[in-house]
């Protein structure tokens, strides 16, 4: 959520800058930063979902600086999808 967050409120964020406000937020937290995995990994599975988009596709990311943003609609549309599945549950 905090990946989601950041990159909401700024039109794209590299890797590098995505990793330094997550460390910003442990830091401000007391607890440990993410690792470099983890964050690649969140951003793969955001990507994935449709969440996010990147401007490079990815064949050729390959030691390039990769911008990441937030598609607006679609995470509306995942957020909308789970507030109806939940009232469902209930």
């Amino acid at each position: 959520m905090a990946i989601l967050k950041y990159l909401a409120g700024v039109p794209s964020g590299n890797y590098g800058d995505i990793q330094d406000n997550l460390a910003d937020l442990a830091a401000a937290q007391g607890v440990t930063p993410p690792s470099a995995t983890t964050v690649s990994r969140r951003l793969q599975a955001l990507e994935e979902d449709g969440a996010i988009s990147a401007d490079l596709a990815k064949g050729r990311r390959r030691g390039r600086s990769v911008n990441y943003s937030v598609d607006r609609a679609k995470l509306k549309q995942i957020f909308d999808d789970f507030s109806s599945w939940i009232l469902e549950q209930s």
